[in-house]
């Protein structure tokens, strides 16, 4: 589900804003674990926040012990996907978040130069 990996909401973050909207209007946001976002204004919020940064994250909302960093990927001015991290909680921190997140940058920025 889009909403709870960070290469999901990677995609909806990088979706033009009418599809976004569509995304929204008919998909059920089911919680998977207690930090799962669900509500419209959170996940906009969210969505918000991914735009802006560029990175996509999630913190144990579809996996208890998992984090996950996630970026989408444009060839040629279309959206062509996304990807992502998944790292144990235990190991999780704002270095390694940082680093994960500066690698998934330049691995997008590879691809997307072809």
């Amino acid at each position: 589900p889009l909403h709870v990996l960070s290469a999901g909401k990677a995609i909806l973050a990088a979706l033009p804003d009418e599809e976004f909207e569509r995304y929204l209007r008919e998909t059920r946001r089911e919680a998977f674990t207690p930090a799962t976002i669900t509500s419209e204004a959170g996940l906009r919020a969210e969505i918000a926040e991914i735009r802006r940064a560029g990175i996509a994250r999630t913190r144990e909302e579809f996996t208890p012990g998992i984090q996950g960093v996630g970026c989408a990927v444009n060839i040629d001015g279309q959206l062509a996907g996304a990807f992502s991290v998944a790292i144990p909680s235990v190991r999780f921190d704002a270095g390694i978040e940082a680093h994960t997140a500066e690698l998934l940058r330049r691995t997008a920025a590879l691809l997307e130069m072809g």
